[in-house]
């Protein structure tokens, strides 16, 4: 049942393109809902259309791009697509120490991502 109301409304964002941030933001917590499921393929799907609205809406470099590069990469590495995860992971780690700096919880939260593709 859960599956099918996710669905639905994985539909429904397409009604939101007038707000791009919102639509974005659902498509990252229903991705983030998807992978707790298992459904990876529908959780990277999700996480790739929020990362492209956000990049169209904030440009490449905003701190919730890198969230979106990081979320994205999260899910790859648990989908078992590892190299695509450590490119995007890598990428999001970049960006987040770029905005960032080197000392903020969000750049270790990447390094914990990059740390767990490497015991897979």
């Amino acid at each position: 049942m859960l599956r099918e109301i996710l669905d639905q409304t994985a539909k429904r964002l397409n009604g939101l393109k007038d707000q791009p941030g919102v639509e974005a933001e659902l498509r990252t917590t229903l991705g983030n809902v998807y992978a707790d499921l298992g459904e990876y393929d529908n959780a990277v799907a999700m996480h790739r259309e929020a990362l492209a609205l956000l990049r169209k809406l904030r440009g490449e470099e905003h701190p919730e791009v890198a969230s979106a590069l990081n979320g994205l990469a999260n899910v790859l590495s648990k989908q078992g697509s590892l190299g695509e995860a450590e490119t995007i992971g890598r990428e999001a780690l970049a960006l987040r120490r770029k905005l960032l700096g080197r000392h903020h919880l969000d750049v270790a939260e990447c390094l914990g991502i990059l740390a767990g593709l490497f015991r897979q």
